[in-house]
């Protein structure tokens, strides 16, 4: 088993200026990837993809809008070929719902994709959430699951969380993870763990 990804994710309030001070920040947090949230106008995003990529550093790249796909083949072009299996290992893009998913596959299918499953506060849609993570990654149409800390006990991800997205040829991130819980998500098998900074 390999070591997760550890993804620096910094406050808005506390973040550094997109770019360079934004990746090197990661690296001083001990992260090979750097996390960050896209608004509608992709503002900074394509100078942060290029200092990652020049420091062969990932992006998770969040998106807060979905008019901001109508970009994103022109903010990840220093990547260079666009296809999901050349850009896996360094970027996905993450999306809050599955209908941002469906249409992130439809108008860039070519970006490794992610579906976030936060914490809602019904309870049957945690529920939901909890039982079908499968079905929701499927309805939108992505690669891999962002899943919020505290949704799963971490014995459910090595149990049968992980291995079942595997089979699907899928990763699993943790969001919203403290230092100190590394090592457990670590030994439970996640691929990668997005570091609350």
């Amino acid at each position: 088993m390999s070591a997760p990804i550890l993804v620096a994710e910094f406050d808005e309030s506390r973040s550094p200026p997109r770019g360079a001070p934004l990746v090197e920040a990661a690296v001083d947090a001990g992260a090979s990837w750097v996390a960050l949230t896209a608004a509608a106008d992709l503002g900074g995003v394509r100078a942060t993809i290029r200092a990652a990529s020049d420091r062969g550093m990932g992006v998770l790249l969040r998106l807060g809008d979905t008019r901001a796909i109508d970009g994103l083949a022109e903010a990840c072009g220093d990547l260079g070929e666009l296809s999901v299996p050349r850009l896996r290992e360094r970027f996905v893009v993450v999306v809050a719902s599955e209908l941002a998913g469906r249409r992130l596959r439809g108008e860039a299918g070519w970006a490794p994709s992610a579906l976030a499953l936060g914490l809602p506060a019904s309870s049957l849609r945690r529920w939901f959430r909890r039982t079908f993570p499968h079905h929701l990654r499927g309805r939108a149409g992505c690669d891999d699951l962002v899943v919020r800390s505290g949704l799963f006990a971490v014995r459910e991800f090595g149990e049968w969380l992980v291995p079942e997205v595997r089979t699907r040829g899928g990763r699993v991130w943790v969001e919203g993870v403290p230092r100190d819980d590394i090592d457990p998500l670590a030994d439970a098998g996640v691929d990668g763990i997005v570091l609350d900074l």
